[in-house]
């Protein structure tokens, strides 16, 4: 609240022709956390196993050295150089998608306290939600783990998982603010209908729906934060 997008620190990336999709959350404490999340959504675009991550990490945060360096200028005083030696934080999400005759696969690597979630609808309209990792609520408990844009880049582990979706059912990526809301309010007996509408509605993908939904939230029940969720919905 108060904030322009100008000020977001998370960023997003969707690529359509390789399937792809790249959510990162900059720490707002680290040095040019803004330029580092949407340096790295443009870098996970190329690559979706550990060991590519690690060679587009370390490129990447080539890429965002340079920019800083450019930025900051020769007349940079010797306290903002000091910041920038200590580099940018970030977490994120990485989806490679797969398309197959009545099914989408889907894999997805991640670190920190941003999150996956599946909706499988049934028949009888009722959905199961599994959250990716299983252990997101004592994550998103603790400081989250990173990458940096300075050495040793991968400061804790990167977690794959893999699903499949059905027709009719969502896949969702979203950043710790909307990972915490619905830690708190997906309890048991809850449906995901009713923690997240606008996902729904009939006019589904509005971003008024969203921003109206978020506006309503904040800022008893929802942090004042940045947030970011994709929806892949299939079939």
């Amino acid at each position: 609240v108060g904030s322009s997008l100008l000020d977001c620190e998370d960023a997003f990336e969707i690529s359509s022709d390789n399937k792809r999709i790249a959510v990162a959350d900059g720490v707002s404490q680290s040095f040019a956390a803004q330029i580092w999340a949407q340096k790295l959504v443009k870098g996970l675009m190329l690559g979706q196993n550990n060991q590519d991550l690690e060679n587009l990490i370390s490129t990447t945060a080539t890429d965002w050295k340079i920019t800083v360096d450019t930025l900051m200028g020769p007349e940079a005083t010797w306290n903002i150089k000091k910041k920038a030696e200590d580099g940018a934080q970030a977490t994120f999400v990485a989806v490679a998608l797969e398309d197959s005759k009545d099914s989408l696969a889907w894999h997805a690597e991640l670190i920190g306290d941003s999150i996956v979630v599946e909706i499988v609808s049934s028949v009888n309209g009722t959905e199961k939600v599994t959250v990716y990792p299983p252990n997101y609520s004592e994550i998103l408990e603790q400081n989250p783990e990173t990458v940096s844009s300075q050495k040793p880049f991968i400061r804790g582990t990167i977690y794959s998982h893999n699903g499949k979706l059905s027709k009719g059912s969502q896949l969702l990526v979203m950043t710790d603010a909307l990972a915490k809301f619905l830690s708190k309010t997906l309890t048991s007996g809850v449906s995901i209908t009713a923690v997240f509408p606008f996902l729904f509605d009939a006019e589904e993908l509005q971003d008024s729906s969203f921003e109206t939904w978020v506006d309503h939230q904040r800022p008893k029940d929802l942090d004042d934060d940045d947030l970011t969720l994709v929806q892949v919905v299939y079939g």
